[in-house]
C-alpha cells in the first residue's frame, strides 16, 4: 500500500499521484475565511504541482517565484500591511486579486546558509 495516494492519468497522457494532502488543502480553500497556509518539505515531492492541481479550484492563480523573479521580494520591505501587499503585487502582475476567489502562491526556497545567518 502506498502512503502517498494513487496514480491519475490525465486526457494529456500526465501522471499525477494523488496525495493525501490534496484533501486537506481542498478542504482548506473551502473555508470562508482563508488563513496563510504553509507547505514544507523535501525537495521536488510535488509541493509545486499540487498547489497548481488545487488552482484548478479558484477563479484566479497568481504564482510568484521569487528565485526566479526577485524584484517580488521588495513589496515586504516597508511594512507587511496586507492591503499594501495585494496592491504591490497587482500592479507587478496586473492581475486583480479577489478575496476568495484567487490562490495567491509564494514559491520561495529556502536556504539553510540563509537561516544560520538571520
Amino acid at each position: 500500500m502506498s502512503c502517498v495516494g494513487q496514480a491519475i492519468f490525465t486526457k494529456a497522457e500526465e501522471i499525477y499521484l494523488e496525495r493525501f494532502i490534496d484533501k486537506e488543502l481542498l478542504d482548506w480553500s473551502k473555508q470562508k475565511k482563508f488563513k496563510p497556509l504553509l507547505l514544507r518539505g523535501a525537495r521536488q515531492v510535488g509541493k509545486t504541482f499540487t498547489v497548481r492541481k488545487l488552482a484548478k479550484n479558484f477563479d484566479n492563480f497568481i504564482e510568484i517565484n521569487f528565485e526566479s523573479n526577485p524584484e517580488f521580494r521588495d513589496i515586504f520591505k516597508p511594512n507587511l500591511d496586507a492591503h499594501r501587499i495585494s496592491r504591490a503585487i497587482s500592479g507587478i502582475t496586473l492581475e486583480k486579486i479577489v478575496p476568495g476567489k484567487t490562490l495567491l502562491f509564494f514559491k520561495i526556497k529556502f536556504d539553510c546558509k540563509q537561516g544560520y545567518n538571520n
